[in-house]
């Protein structure tokens, strides 16, 4: 008699599984729950408390930017701004003066009831798609190889004046120099020719 103890094994392990998906869906239906479907006693599945806390923020902001930042609805951006809110994860939304935002994550308990943080807005970014007409090119940003592409690669620029460079062996390298801002085309063609 020839026993295949892989297929055994595989319907023991999916009957396992099988078990314990029933087992927690029985325990979910039984379970009390409040008027949201959140269940009744909320400290027995949250790693959290459930008492606001008080939160203090004290931003370092940069002076050369104008930037707000936001917990929930509150404008933190003064020091020692003061928050009354429940522990848990939350985003730190920031603004800049022409209304583009970023997240940044913070972390509040019990034990972490001041938010100290550098706030920076990253550089505004646009992706370009750069082709050729070859394969195993090799991709240069300002001076430095990026990676090696065959005929297009997308490129993640930020805002500002770069130059990109085409290298292949056996042909020109083909330089361009680019100003990125949200004007900028979304794709450039760069052409190389062999050399002789």
């Amino acid at each position: 008699m020839n026993v295949n103890w892989l297929r055994i094994g595989i319907w023991v392990f999916v009957a396992v599984i099988v078990i314990f998906i029933i087992t927690w869906g029985v325990q979910r239906v039984l379970a009390p729950s409040g008027p949201n479907g959140q269940t009744a006693n909320p400290s027995s599945t949250s790693p959290f408390g459930t008492d606001p806390i008080q939160v203090k923020a004290f931003l370092d902001l940069p002076s050369d930017q104008k930037l707000q930042v936001f917990l929930g609805e509150t404008d933190i951006s003064l020091p020692g701004t003061e928050v009354k809110i429940k522990p848990g994860i939350y985003m730190l939304r920031i603004v800049d003066e022409t209304g583009r935002e970023h997240q940044e994550p913070v972390y509040l308990d019990e034990k972490n009831t001041e938010i100290r943080k550098t706030i920076t807005m990253p550089p505004e970014r646009r992706t370009i798609l750069i082709r050729t007409d070859l394969d195993l090119c090799d991709f240069y940003l300002n001076g430095k190889f990026e990676m090696s592409f065959n005929q297009e690669t997308t490129v993640m620029f930020p805002h500002g004046k770069h130059t990109i460079e085409i290298r292949k062996e056996g042909y020109q390298s083909q330089n361009k120099t680019i100003e990125v801002n949200a004007q900028t085309s979304d794709e450039i063609i760069i052409k190389l020719v062999a050399t002789n």
